[in-house]
């Protein structure tokens, strides 16, 4: 259904910034707000095209009497952009602490910020007293923690393919498209651990269609513990605990894979470094670093150092915000 819905132009079947936001201009225009928010939402949640996706949202909320949404969507407007002319949004922010408070969903006592060019959603709990002396005070919730599959063998497929690709002889910055130095069967192992990768994927994928979220967040965390040197199986579980609504676990995943991939485009720098650096030609690497380029093995048989843009765009994921599911 998922493609011929896609055909048709119906819901886009895989995230896409600007294709998200014309799906929902377009349900924004037949009045089909839930479907319109809920787009809009996601696009803004992924950190991608700026401002553009915040407007929109705002406006609709405003328009249908959905002040409830705003105070979230604000809190990521500022996060987003603290360097922004926020004349707009204070407005926003007021008029929505405002609308919320004649509901009922904000204390009517609770004083105005001191500071009016910055106000801040107050919140809707008032602050209680001091415990008794004594007594003790509730601790904090403790970070949600992933919990991969315990049967889980190391070396584990990323890193019996790093080991792989490290026993390959080393690059010569001189002669690149020297391929005498490659062992002839160095293409078929390489395409076995890209095949073993892509099915597992595939595994997960027809998992999550046919048995759901339980089901697949397992086989989504069984791969992405054997440590997957490509961000796909990451960005999808990150989808899948986003689109069922589970925010600490999304934090956790996403964290972890900033971490992970880190962690390796730093090694992966510090060896092509310390190689270029042996054949005297440590500025070429320098500035391959530098400009963010990927550098391969010889025929491209695999990277050498890779900048993984997905990092950044990681850092900019958040998980959605209540009120826009």
């Amino acid at each position: 259904m998922g493609f011929l819905y896609s055909l048709f132009g119906g819901a886009p079947t895989k995230y896409d910034a600007q294709k998200y936001f014309d799906y929902a201009e377009k349900q924004k225009a037949k009045g089909n707000i839930v479907e319109a928010l809920s787009y809009y939402a996601k696009v803004i949640n992924h950190g991608d095209l700026g401002v553009k996706p915040f407007v929109p949202y705002i406006e609709l909320c405003m328009e249908h009497d959905e002040w409830k949404k705003l105070p979230d969507c604000i809190k990521v407007y500022r996060k987003r952009f603290p360097k922004e002319n926020s004349g707009w949004i204070d407005k926003i922010e007021k008029e929505t602490i405002e609308q919320l408070r004649r509901q009922g969903l904000l204390p009517i006592e609770v004083k105005e910020q001191q500071n009016p060019k910055e106000p801040k959603i107050c919140s809707s709990n008032p602050k209680t007293a001091d415990s008794p002396k004594g007594e003790k005070k509730e601790q904090q919730k403790k970070p949600f923690v992933l919990t991969f599959p315990t049967n889980i063998k190391h070396p584990t497929l990323g890193e019996r393919y790093d080991e792989y690709c490290a026993s390959l002889p080393p690059f010569d910055f001189y002669e690149g498209d020297n391929e005498d130095k490659i062992p002839a069967d160095a293409d078929m192992e390489i395409n076995d651990y890209l095949n073993r990768l892509a099915d597992t994927l595939a595994y997960c994928r027809d998992v999550e269609k046919k048995q759901g979220f339980v089901a697949a967040e397992q086989y989504y965390l069984f791969l992405i513990g054997h440590h997957p040197w490509e961000p796909d199986a990451y960005d999808e579980l990150l989808e899948l605990y986003r689109n069922n609504g589970k925010n600490d676990a999304f934090e956790a995943l996403r964290l972890y894979s900033i971490d992970h991939f880190s962690k390796r485009r730093e090694r992966m720098e510090r060896q092509l470094t310390a190689l270029a650096e042996q054949q005297r030609v440590k500025e070429v690497a320098t500035e391959a670093i530098r400009k963010g380029e990927k550098v391969s093995y010889f025929r491209g048989l695999f990277t050498l150092y890779d900048p993984f843009p997905c990092i950044e765009h990681w850092k900019r994921l958040m998980p959605i915000f209540s009120g826009s599911e």
